[in-house]
């Protein structure tokens, strides 16, 4: 009998294990993955660009699709804040700012052209 509960602990410790990993693993790599709609405000006016972004472990990488065309993207996180980047028309353009879920917000910087801020929400598949 002694061996049967043996058996039944190391099976219901190994799915918690497993079931621990699956939800960390998740976790640590969703950050700002996604795509993302931005609304854009410069002195210039406004845009909607589009984000997909893919997050893994501190870094960004992604795609950028807007008014100045499509653009690689790439960047950086720290907890909650991030910096991500594109070159298009030899200007490079810079997004910083912090998210919380779904939502993200900050300031854009369009190189020696000026600044602009920013808002914006991940799609939902």
């Amino acid at each position: 009998m002694n061996r049967y509960r043996a058996i039944i602990f190391i099976r219901q410790t190994l799915v918690a294990l497993l079931l621990f990993t699956a939800f960390s693993a998740k976790s640590q790599t969703a950050g700002l993955s996604g795509t993302w709609i931005l609304n854009v405000k410069t002195d210039q006016g406004k845009g909607k660009p589009k984000f997909v972004l893919k997050q893994e472990m501190d870094s960004i990488t992604g795609t950028y699709t807007g008014d100045f065309g499509v653009a690689p993207v790439i960047g950086k996180v720290k907890e909650n804040s991030f910096e991500f980047r594109y070159t298009i028309r030899n200007v490079t353009v810079s997004y910083i700012g912090t998210y919380s879920g779904n939502k993200m917000q900050g300031k854009s910087i369009y190189g020696t052209l000026g600044e602009g801020s920013f808002t914006g929400k991940r799609k939902k598949k």
